[in-house]
C-alpha cells in the first residue's frame, strides 16, 4: 500500500494495529471515524464485535 501512494501525493495513509485486543480495535476504528477519514479497511479480529460500528455508516 505505501508503494502505490508515493503516486498520489494529496492521499494520506494510516495504519493501526491492535494486537489482537478487540476492544482496542474498536476504539482505533472509533477514533479514525471520529477524525474524518473518508476510507475505512479493517480485518477485524472478531467480526461480530466490530459489526455495531456499521451503525457510524447509516
Amino acid at each position: 500500500m505505501e508503494i502505490e501512494l508515493a503516486f498520489y501525493i494529496d492521499i494520506q495513509l494510516s495504519i493501526t494495529d491492535a494486537h489482537d485486543d478487540t476492544e482496542l480495535q474498536i476504539q482505533q476504528i472509533d477514533e479514525l471515524i471520529r477524525g474524518g477519514i473518508d476510507l475505512l479497511i479493517v480485518s477485524p479480529n472478531e467480526s461480530a464485535s466490530t459489526t455495531p460500528i456499521e451503525l457510524y455508516l447509516e
